[in-house]
């Protein structure tokens, strides 16, 4: 156990040193960009590119080649066996009517590109790898690339090695927000049905469109914004009547019907408040650095909703995820925000504060059941 929780460190740690490295080349870059001559492929843009494709693939393969690494894993095994024995017809006549199609298709090419369940694994890691790492990217020229990739992998990594499905949705819904800040509706809305058909869930993110469009409105309205999330789970019983009247939900209404009640406790919220409370007291700042961190904002307070929500019904806490990217894009920003002498002090109690939650959820808990990591090859 203490070896594969050393093995995830490095893993981590290789990781965001190349990130530094990919940021340092990223900022050098810009600043020559406007003396490149058109057409020339520089030393440096090579270089940036090689490191790219290593921040990917080192998370990538430690995820494509595990086995028996996240509580759903041999779940995936047998869905992954229905799904090359029968064509998409019948599966809807046993499984109901739904847009989660890609999976279906994934693992029809993994089955024919490496013959098995775990190319399937693979491709899905690699979908998840490289549209994260485009919303890294977008938020590079004011961000802390290594540290928001650190955030991601205690937050979203370890549970893609589970919820396999909804976190290529999320790594998609994350990339689809820079069409949301250049008000591209329809690639958004393309972008939104793309992550649907790995997910359902994601088909609320389109509601995300109009939370930006009405962030700049005042304080005050999106604190009722705000409230109006933390009411939702009071509301429960109404909003579950209704949900359960559309069919295009009803699968998971019928699977999770036996588990109502999410099956934690206040831990879940109570181990998140200090970030909460960092985010709410350089508030100001960073919508003053940034107004698109609004948004974000924003987004942050439906990573609580959904946990309360997830008290009232099982799958509702899987909402977390989408809030989470707010979380990976605002506290690295803090660093910035905050006195030149206090930087220090903050970066290095971020730090701590992820270590010991990975430490917690994960190693202690056994949260998505990423310990102990054995590959394929064991």
């Amino acid at each position: 156990m203490i070896g594969s929780l050393f093995f995830y460190f490095v893993v981590f740690a290789l990781t965001c040193i190349c990130a530094h490295q990919y940021q340092l080349i990223y900022n050098k870059n810009i600043i020559k960009y406007s003396q490149k001559q058109k057409g020339i492929i520089t030393t440096s843009e090579i270089e940036q590119s090689f490191l790219a494709l290593i921040i990917i693939m080192i998370p990538v393969l430690v995820s494509g080649l595990r086995y028996g690494i996240g509580t759903d894993y041999f779940n995936y095994e047998v869905i992954y066996q229905e799904n090359i024995n029968n064509d998409w017809a019948t599966l809807t006549r046993y499984r109901g009517i739904s847009l989660e199609i890609a999976p279906y298709i994934l693992c029809r090419i993994a089955n024919v590109l490496f013959g098995g369940y775990q190319g399937f694994v693979f491709l899905m890691a690699l979908l998840t790898g490289f549209f994260f790492f485009m919303f890294f990217k977008e938020n590079l020229s004011k961000n802390n690339f290594p540290l928001m990739l650190f955030i991601y992998f205690i937050l979203i990594y370890p549970a893609s090695f589970n919820v396999i499905r909804q976190i290529v949705a999320v790594s998609i819904v994350a990339y689809s927000l820079k069409y949301v800040f250049q008000r591209k509706f329809v690639v958004f809305m393309g972008l939104i049905l793309l992550a649907t058909t790995f997910h359902t869930s994601a088909i609320f993110c389109l509601f995300l469109y109009y939370v930006y469009a009405k962030r700049n409105k005042s304080f005050y309205k999106d604190f009722l914004f705000i409230l109006f999330l933390f009411l939702i789970p009071s509301f429960f019983e109404i909003l579950f009547g209704m949900i359960t009247r559309i069919s295009f939900f009803s699968r998971y209404i019928e699977m999770y019907s036996n588990t109502m009640a999410y099956n934690a406790n206040y831990i879940d919220i109570i181990i998140r408040i200090p970030i909460a409370l960092l985010i709410l007291l350089f508030s100001k700042k960073l919508v003053e650095k940034e107004k698109n961190n609004r948004f974000f904002i924003l987004l942050y307070a439906t990573e609580f909703a959904s946990i309360l929500l997830g008290f009232y019904m099982h799958w509702a806490f899987r909402f977390l995820y989408y809030g989470i990217i707010a979380e990976i894009a605002l506290v690295p920003q803090m660093i910035k925000c905050a006195k030149r002498k206090e930087r220090v002090i903050l970066q290095i109690f971020i730090i701590i504060y992820y270590l010991l939650f990975f430490w917690t959820s994960y190693f202690s808990n056994g949260n998505n059941g990423i310990f102990p990591y054995t590959t394929i090859f064991n």
